[in-house]
């Protein structure tokens, strides 16, 4: 589930869409399978047609970027795999990082203060806690990217087909090194 959702997130990140409301209620498991889900709920995304030119704060508290609520004078498409890393943080531990409700909540985003804790965490690998910790870097400058992310030393191990369903997409570096048109697998 985990490499689907980031092969989800870094299609949508190579067209230049971001998707600013990435959070379990939307995203939806496939009938009769245990590992195909699909991204749903739209209604924030927008299309970056320049690089940090995103201004509207939205999202959804507990989800939402730090750059978003700072209101950074604008934010890109990296604002989605903070959410996606609090998604899998969730998946893997059980409950959410970042607890509370309100200014108390969103302080702990601002300071990307969370651990994982021995209690709930002592079964995931730490190349899985490694990959969350890349995705829940405050400074986006350091924060993997969904690109990244598919090609690190933990996703890289999960075989092909699981990474990518036959019929997708190439990922932007894949298209970039194609010398031909064809932009399907």
């Amino acid at each position: 589930v985990a490499v689907r959702l980031i092969a989800a997130v870094e299609a949508c990140h190579h067209n230049r869409i971001a998707i600013r409301d990435l959070r379990p209620e939307n995203m939806l498991m496939v009938a009769g399978s245990d590992t195909e889900v699909k991204l749903s709920d739209f209604g924030h995304a927008k299309i970056v047609l320049q690089k940090n030119s995103l201004t509207t704060v939205c999202g959804t508290e507990g989800f939402v970027a730090p750059e978003i609520i700072e209101h950074s004078p604008q934010y890109d498409i990296e604002c989605d795999m903070w959410s996606l890393g609090v998604v899998l943080y969730i998946l893997f531990g059980g409950y959410r990082p970042f607890r509370g409700e309100g200014d108390a909540c969103l302080e702990k985003i601002r300071y990307g203060d969370y651990k994982f804790h021995n209690k709930y965490w002592s079964h995931v690998s730490s190349d899985t806690k490694d990959l969350i910790s890349k995705m829940l870097t405050v400074d986006v400058q350091h924060r993997i990217t969904a690109e990244e992310a598919l090609y690190c030393h933990l996703i890289a191990k999960t075989p092909d087909k699981e990474r990518r369903k036959k019929g997708k997409k190439k990922s932007s570096s894949e298209a970039r090194r194609s010398k031909n048109n064809d932009k399907w697998k």
